[in-house]
């Protein structure tokens, strides 16, 4: 009764039909590891509390469907529903959402997702032609010569030029975001491309023999990237619109630091003008489409080339998300002041899958998880709700009454659950049908007879023959090969 005694703790909270204070925004989300251990997971946003957990084996609408009806069934209809933009997840929460209820998309995964469809292609293109001319190669082979090398005579003298090439390499050693936010590549080549006039100012005349000899192998390894014929300026402009394009979205969609929640800005006053500035988000993405869509009309033509201009692409994905990008609900207390805003993305549930694997990795010691999480059950999510004192008081009181809160669990009102933990390992049913084919004699068992194995013939002194040796190496490394066909075909 482990699995019926942690749903109905879970459910207390929402015990006599009794919606939570200010109702609750419901985050939805799904993770594994390697292709196994699917958890899905419904979450609210404002608390942080997991109100339900189950295995799945894919991210299906079917499956992620009936969790997310199983947690509107103890808690109730949310004010709203904060998802990614899979299409699976976003089928699932259709067929659950009652039409009144806002259905919101998380403005980091569609910055990432339009942020990949305006810079990958170039991106990647750039890659290839820095890989294929060897100038990041190049570039390091050429610092790790300089020690060897006498450069020049002041002691500062000798580490401006090392220290010149190592910005070229990897700027300024701060880390940068990832793509598609910063775009490393990109960034390198605008590196490469001031490289000359930075020797000027830095190394000034006159310079030694040897500083003249390295400047000379710098500039034939960065030709490729400053040379027009090779393609990658032109690269590097295209990269520099789309990401012109984007930071003017990021920067729109971007609140103010004293609008965010958080250690840096706990002000009072970070919600309301959290809600001031998402209350007024219809008008200006709506004012952004009509300034994109008139730069477009002012684009001179360009005959034969087919490929969508950045605001088109923008364009694009403002008509077919910006109903999820705005109307976020607010919760208001007694005396109508605005307490809480719906998360703006689904930072919550991501955070809470990164802090468990870890948690995780740090037990077992492994960096794949798949099997832990395979063979772990899904109410195990439940248990990080225990972190929070208030949950433990709506609970249990205090963790000291948690057993007695267990063992006062009405088993009638459990009996609608499923009392075994929900482990599903994946492909469980048909290894139950291996072992009953097994039993019955229905198939060969994994371990050969002894009998079906022949001792080699040995000669006079006392070796098996080669003739022998190799025909029971073959039928032992075909053995070998059979098992880990069938086990292969069912896991």
């Amino acid at each position: 009764m482990v699995t019926a005694s942690v749903q109905d703790l879970a459910a207390r909270p929402n015990s006599d039909a009794t919606p939570l204070p200010h109702g609750y925004p419901l985050h939805v989300d799904a993770t594994c590891d390697k292709v196994r251990g699917g958890l899905c997971l419904c979450l609210d946003g404002w608390r942080g509390w997991v109100l339900h957990a189950a295995r799945i084996r894919s991210e299906s609408a079917g499956e992620m469907g009936a969790a997310i009806a199983t947690a509107l069934a103890l808690f109730g209809d949310p004010v709203a529903f904060m998802r990614d933009l899979g299409a699976a997840v976003a089928k699932a929460v259709a067929d659950c959402r009652p039409p009144h209820i806002p259905d919101l998309v998380c403005q980091f995964h569609f910055l990432a997702g339009l942020g990949r469809k305006l810079h990958k292609a170039d991106h990647a293109a750039l890659g290839r032609s820095l890989a294929h001319f060897r100038v990041r190669s190049g570039l390091r082979a050429l610092l790790r010569s300089l020690p060897q090398q006498a450069l020049g005579t002041a002691a500062d003298r000798d580490r401006d030029l090392p220290a010149l090439l190592l910005w070229v390499l990897e700027g300024d050693g701060h880390k940068q975001p990832a793509f598609p936010f910063g775009l490393p590549r990109w960034d390198f080549l605008r590196r490469c491309c001031q490289f000359e006039e930075l020797a000027r100012q830095l190394l000034p005349l006159p310079r030694s023999r040897c500083e003249r000899s390295i400047l000379r192998q710098a500039a034939s390894v960065l030709e490729p990237a400053l040379e027009p014929a090779f393609g990658m300026p032109a690269l590097a402009v295209r990269l520099e619109r789309s990401q012109s394009v984007f930071q003017e979205l990021r920067d729109l969609l971007r609140l103010p630091h004293d609008a965010l929640r958080g250690r840096q800005a706990p002000s009072p006053a970070c919600p309301r003008t959290a809600a001031a500035l998402l209350e007024s988000m219809p008008a200006r993405l709506q004012a952004h489409r009509d300034a994109l869509r008139q730069r477009i009309k002012a684009l001179p033509d360009r005959p034969g080339d087919a490929t969508p201009v950045p605001e088109a692409i923008v364009l694009q994905y403002l008509k077919r998300y910006q109903d999820g990008l705005c109307g976020h609900p607010v919760a208001r207390d007694e005396a109508g002041r605005i307490v809480a805003v719906v998360e703006r993305t689904n930072n919550p549930p991501e955070q809470f899958f990164s802090q468990a694997k870890r948690r995780l990795r740090r037990r077992v010691g492994r960096a794949n998880l798949g099997r832990d999480m395979q063979d772990q059950p899904a109410q195990v999510a439940l248990a990080a709700n225990l972190l929070d004192e208030h949950y433990v008081r709506i609970m249990c009181g205090t963790l000291d009454g948690l057993p007695a809160a267990f063992a006062e669990v009405d088993r009638s009102a459990a009996s609608t659950v499923k009392p075994t933990l929900d482990r599903m390992k994946r492909n469980s049913h048909l290894r139950q049908r291996i072992r009953q084919w097994e039993s019955e004699s229905a198939i060969p068992t994994t371990a050969a007879p002894e009998s079906t194995i022949h001792a080699p013939s040995r000669n006079a002194s006392g070796t098996p023959s080669p003739t022998e040796s190799r025909r029971g190496r073959t039928w032992i490394l075909c053995a070998c090969y059979k098992k880990s066909s069938i086990l292969r075909a069912h896991s």
